[in-house]
């Protein structure tokens, strides 16, 4: 018993001399592909935005790096620490004057959400800002980040809390 599957051979024709159009065919029938030179337009078009999005977005994340450093070293903590994932948030939350295990908050999704913006708040009154600033950082973070971090914003530590729900309106 032959389970062979025969597979058509593959081969190009009517490939023209200025090659702008190739069209593939298997055995006798048409697979209908089409490649025009209008085609390797568009991949570049689409490889040039590709290429200027990632950078933009590697920028971005250098902006974001030095602005949490700085923002670390005015709240007199080290600002390597700004540096590793997870271990950031609990420093963060702790110059927030939020207690460090509320990071186990930041693994429930939605629950989340709140506890970011509860932090964001916490941390712009930290900072001596308020609602308003709060809202930047919600909303535009790269530049509020950015702002917190060169601005002339001083680090006023909060008080100390217990993490009960009843502080977290504080």
């Amino acid at each position: 018993m032959d389970n062979a599957i025969e597979t058509p051979e593959l081969y190009m024709d009517d490939i023209g001399a200025d090659m702008e159009t190739i069209e593939m065919y298997t055995g006798d029938d048409a697979m209908g592909a089409t490649v025009t030179s209008g085609d390797a337009t568009d991949v570049a078009i689409v490889s040039g935005i590709t290429l200027i999005w990632t950078v933009f977005m590697f920028s971005l994340f250098v902006v974001m790096i030095v602005a949490m450093w700085k923002i670390f070293t005015k709240a007199g903590e080290a600002g390597w620490k700004s540096l590793i994932p997870l271990y950031r948030e609990w420093v963060m939350l702790e110059i927030a004057g939020k207690p460090g295990w509320w990071l186990i908050w930041f693994f429930i999704p939605i629950v989340n959400l709140f506890v970011v913006i509860i932090m964001y708040h916490a941390l712009s009154k930290a900072f001596g800002k308020g609602m308003g600033y709060t809202l930047g950082l919600i909303f535009l973070s790269p530049v509020f980040f950015v702002m917190l971090a060169f601005g002339d914003a001083t680090y006023t530590k909060p008080r100390e809390n217990t993490g009960s729900l009843t502080d977290m309106s504080q």
